[in-house]
């Protein structure tokens, strides 16, 4: 009896600290990470042309 007394106790707490430690996020904090992202990824498209446009600059300047 007493392992499934502590079975039912473990379960229980554990239940108190997920439902403690997890929520949904606000507004805010998603509108914050949707700018953030977008930021990343306009500053990886950015590097990306910039790095297309010197190669092709560099290979028609040296190129025969």
């Amino acid at each position: 009896m007493s392992v499934i007394r502590t079975i039912d106790r473990y379960l229980t707490q554990s239940k108190r600290i997920l439902f403690r430690s997890t929520k949904l996020p606000s507004k805010k904090e998603i509108m914050t990470t949707s700018q953030i992202t977008a930021i990343g990824i306009l500053t990886m498209g950015l590097v990306g042309f910039l790095v297309h446009t010197i190669m092709n600059f560099v290979v028609d300047t040296f190129s025969p």
